[in-house]
């Protein structure tokens, strides 16, 4: 059987292998190289592996090869230590004053201003017993705003004054309970480990389950006889499961290791050690004055049951990536790979190794599953509806007629996953993955009926879509039930805040009841964090970027690191495509400075080990990631490299919409990711390290941006700037790279 063979990508380089090997040819009006090949044979599993290696789409019989990676569940896994509470110091006796509207206020502090008054006693027998000066500032004016009766207190602190330790503080001497946030596993792990008196709690799939019950058990006779042989204590005769997969998440099943109800309401005076691991993590925390928890767990959490309950106060550090993480609890992407898996499409491979006839037919049922889906389909179509993206230009009608399309189309998908559920027809390694796919497709359906207008999708590819991404413009009207609603008071911590007025915005936060304090200045040493800028490497703007400007940026960052042969590195590449060529070029350029890099892949286990290696390692390795662009603490590092001012993608119509509502929205985010990458190396008043942003057109937006936009200096923070170009910094010697 031959079959339409599609490659398009960069091809232009391998035009010749095209031509003699796979007998593929330019096709002007398609604009892609086009052929016919015999789906039987090895030509076009060669022809796969090919595509995979030079990253080019290869499409067979009218349907896309997905070449990407099984897209992995993330593990949010924490050991939580014993509790200790010898360094937990004073608790106080401050009162809160009654929640009302007032005026705005905005408090800059600056390095000479004196403290309200003197917080001391509170940091002594603790960790952190001499507080820093900004700490010594900050937390009266904290405490203040909370006495004169603000609900929101945002507070914008340079990296290293120590903001944790004002997490801990400010509970304490109002003799509060708080929720502290965290988006990131690395932060959360160092609240739990430098305060052993706070308390967290992981998913569900992080925790086993004590009965003796095969992954998602939906018998309760089953499940009732694997009670009665745990009170027996017999034996295991299974491998068990995960908590997420246990009879009393999958059924309901009223375990007695789970928290008790008593008239719909949680039992919590329930003694710890009759519980189960999740349950009694979730009983610890419930009682602990500090319930330390990750963003996307307590967003979770606070939507789907009764476990959470208001706190005085709620503390999210890291607050500037509320705003997206809020907007990706409710975003979800819909991949062909994802599809392969959760409906049983036959994959690429399998037609691959399948046998004459059996390959043939393989292929004609899978073209026929992806056939486009519409109302009238049958139940075993599920290729995407072709109904076009949002775009800034889509008409309010088309937008609600697509939105009733796909309510359609997710309501089939999401019932036929449950009954692949209920009929337990995955295996062990996908059943979480379709669970938690069902759930965020039910999240979805739910924003398309509530708010239509407000859920948009785009395409990855109009024509041959490989994937699908829908996210919501705005969360402002559903920030309050998501998450901020935990907190009767709440206080947001950040480096890198910004601009107060588009972070209140965003989150629907009313002036009247906030405060912003503003810590204006560094008390690192200048000259411990210069910032050089007039050093220059290639244009790697999408429009503009090309193996010259590769091999330009390149020979500057070889330039760099062999200024600094025993010393580590970071070099920030912000997406995968500038990082894949950029390693190409070093290695094209220099073999001894490419042996020097260390990168790491998608899954968080492998990542995380590739971090704590290069941390503890005393050589000079040169660390490129992605992921390192933000909560990385590079401390040992003595050198870090941005190719490019990392400026959101305009692919993204979400992006594009909300800089078209308010362009300073958008220049605000490029200021708040690139602020972030300014303060990966220097952690602490002893660190040093220099800072490189090879960008050629940093300067112009830095200092001054297209007609009528605001340049990024008025969103970076002052002692940033104040590093760029300076003698004091030894900004004067840029050209000699040191």
């Amino acid at each position: 059987m031959f079959v339409e063979i599609v490659v398009r990508g960069n091809c232009w380089p391998y035009r010749d292998i095209f031509r003699d090997t796979y007998n593929l040819y330019w096709n002007k009006k398609r604009k892609c190289y086009t052929g016919k090949a015999d789906i039987r044979g090895r030509k076009i599993k060669n022809l796969e592996k090919f595509c995979s290696t030079f990253n080019l789409k290869l499409w067979v019989d009218g349907q896309i090869v997905t070449i990407e990676p099984l897209e992995e569940e993330e593990d949010d896994y924490i050991a939580v230590g014993a509790y200790d509470d010898s360094k937990l110091g004073k608790i106080g006796n401050k009162t809160f004053g009654a929640i009302k509207s007032q005026n705005h206020n905005k408090i800059i502090v600056k390095h000479d201003d004196k403290p309200l008054y003197d917080a001391q006693e509170y940091f002594t027998d603790t960790r952190f017993h001499v507080p820093r000066l900004e700490q010594k500032q900050v937390v009266p004016l904290i405490t203040q705003a909370l006495e004169d009766g603000y609900e929101n207190i945002i507070v914008e602190c340079p990296v290293g004054s120590g903001k944790s330790a004002m997490a801990m503080v400010v509970p304490k001497i109002f003799n509060a309970n708080a929720y502290i946030v965290t988006p990131l596993k690395g932060l959360q792990k160092q609240y739990l480990t430098e305060m052993p008196f706070m308390r967290s709690v992981m998913g569900k799939g992080n925790y086993d389950c004590e009965l003796d019950v095969e992954p998602n058990c939906r018998s309760e006779p089953e499940a009732q006889k694997a009670m009665e042989a745990l009170k027996m204590k017999l034996p295991m005769a299974t491998a068990g499961c995960s908590a997420d997969l246990a009879p009393c998440s999958n059924i309901g099943f009223k375990c007695s290791l789970r928290l008790p109800t008593q008239n719909k309401q949680i039992d919590w005076g329930v003694k710890r050690n009759k519980l189960c691991d999740y349950y009694g993590a979730l009983h610890e925390a419930h009682h602990n004055r500090f319930f330390v928890g990750n963003t996307h767990y307590l967003m979770g959490m606070n939507q789907s049951d009764a476990y959470l309950k208001q706190r005085d106060i709620l503390i999210i550090d890291e607050a500037h990536t509320l705003p997206h993480n809020m907007a990706d609890f409710y975003a979800f992407d819909l991949s062909l790979k994802k599809m392969e898996r959760l409906v049983g499409i036959p994959t690429f491979n399998e037609i691959m190794e399948a046998i004459d006839s059996k390959a043939v037919n393989l292929q004609h049922q899978r073209n026929k599953m992806l056939t486009p889906w519409n109302p009238v389909n049958s139940p075993n179509t599920w290729g995407m509806p072709r109904i076009g993206s949002i775009t800034p230009d889509t008409k309010e009608k088309r937008h609600l007629m697509g939105a009733k399309i796909w309510i359609g189309y997710l309501s089939n998908l999401v019932k036929h996953i449950n009954n692949k559920i209920e009929k337990k027809q995955y295996d062990d390694k996908t059943i979480r993955y379709a669970i938690n796919s069902s759930k965020h497709l039910e999240t979805i359906i739910e924003q398309l009926i509530s708010g239509p207008k407000n859920i948009i999708w785009q395409y990855d590819n109009e024509d041959d879509p490989i994937y699908l991404n829908f996210k919501p413009l705005d969360i402002s009207h559903l920030s309050e039930n998501l998450l901020l609603n935990l907190g009767e008071r709440r206080i947001f911590m950040s480096g890198t805040i910004a601009d107060s007025e588009i972070f209140m915005e965003e989150l629907g936060l009313d002036p009247e009841r906030t405060t912003f304090i503003k810590v204006d200045y560094s008390s690192f040493p200048i000259e411990n964090r210069p910032i050089y800028t007039s050093l220059q490497g290639g244009n790697l703007n999408r429009s503009k970027r090309s193996q010259e400007q590769y091999m330009l940026t390149a020979e500057k960052i070889v330039a760099i690191a062999k200024q600094f042969p025993d010393q580590k590195g970071l070099i920030l590449p912000y997406t995968d495509e500038i990082e894949k060529n950029l390693v190409s070029a070093i290695e094209h350029l220099d073999r001894s400075v490419a042996d020097r890099l260390v990168q790491h892949t998608k899954s968080s286990r492998e990542r995380d080990s590739v971090f704590e290696g290069f941390d503890k390692s005393d050589g000079n390795q040169i660390l490129l990631s992605t992921y390192a662009n933000q909560g990385y603490d590079g401390g040992t590092v003595g050198f870090c490299i941005i190719p490019k001012v990392p400026f959101p993608s305009l692919g993204d119509v979400r992006i594009v919409k909300k800089m078209k509502a308010n362009p300073d929205w958008y220049k605000l985010q490029t200021a708040v990711m690139l602020t972030q990458m300014l303060g990966r190396i220097v952690r602490s008043p002893k660190d040093k390290g220099k800072v490189y942003i090879l960008d050629p057109a940093f300067d112009f937006h830095l200092n001054h941006g297209y007609e009528g936009s605001t340049p990024l200096n008025q969103f970076i923070p002052s002692y940033m700037t104040e590093a760029m170009d300076n003698k004091t910094s030894a900004g004067a010697n840029q050209m000699k790279l040191y």
